[in-house]
């Protein structure tokens, strides 16, 4: 293993190789992660892996909404699938403010780029024919929403990271570190990584 890198990254879930495979995609080099044993060994291969584009919020809109896209064409990039399943998201309102809550968020989706529209009790029924609609006001239904095994969706950001030039090294458990002026020292077992 190298005994220098640009940036370390500590743990190889789906969050850390997200990270990796985001910095050597912007053309970032001698970036490297330290797993301490497996990829998805901590607790990605346990997440919910649900996939909403649905906030209030306008920055957390823009970034779910840049997830669902990436998801969708990750594959293109890494040759390997992200398990993204976009099969959409139904919200009911059964009480006027919820219906309101909904006009609201259509302003900010509008805004954002999220796909949304507001859906009649009748719509419900052709997208979800089970239901049963009985007081319900009226819903909201986002089509781009989905679900990903965030195990698949580690295992491709690991390999696109890896084709466009970053090192991944599993069972290296980091033990410390150490600041310098020039910058943080990595440990792993008896060696280390210096900063460049």
């Amino acid at each position: 293993m190298q005994d220098t890198a640009r940036v370390v990254v500590v743990g190889g879930g789906v969050v850390g190789c997200s990270v990796l495979y985001h910095l050597a995609k912007k053309g970032w080099h001698d970036v490297v992660l330290c797993e301490r044993t497996e990829l998805t060994a901590g607790s990605t291969w346990h997440a919910a892996g649900n996939v909403i584009t649905y906030t209030l919020d306008e920055t957390v809109s823009r970034l779910n909404q840049y997830g669902a896209d990436l998801y969708a064409r990750l594959e293109a990039d890494t040759g390997v699938p992200s398990g993204y399943h976009q099969c959409g998201n139904l919200r009911l309102a059964t009480h006027p403010d919820r219906l309101d809550e909904f006009r609201r968020y259509l302003g900010l989706a509008r805004q954002t780029g999220v796909e949304a529209r507001l859906v009649t009790p009748r719509d419900i029924k052709d997208l979800w024919p089970f239901m049963n609609v009985e007081g319900v006001l009226g819903g909201l239904y986002n089509p781009g929403d989905g679900h990903i095994a965030p195990a698949d969706l580690t295992q491709s950001y690991a390999a696109g990271a890896r084709k466009h030039g970053a090192k991944i090294h599993r069972n290296t458990e980091v033990t410390g570190f150490t600041e310098t002026p020039e910058g943080w020292i990595v440990h792993y077992a008896d060696a280390r990584i210096m900063p460049m």
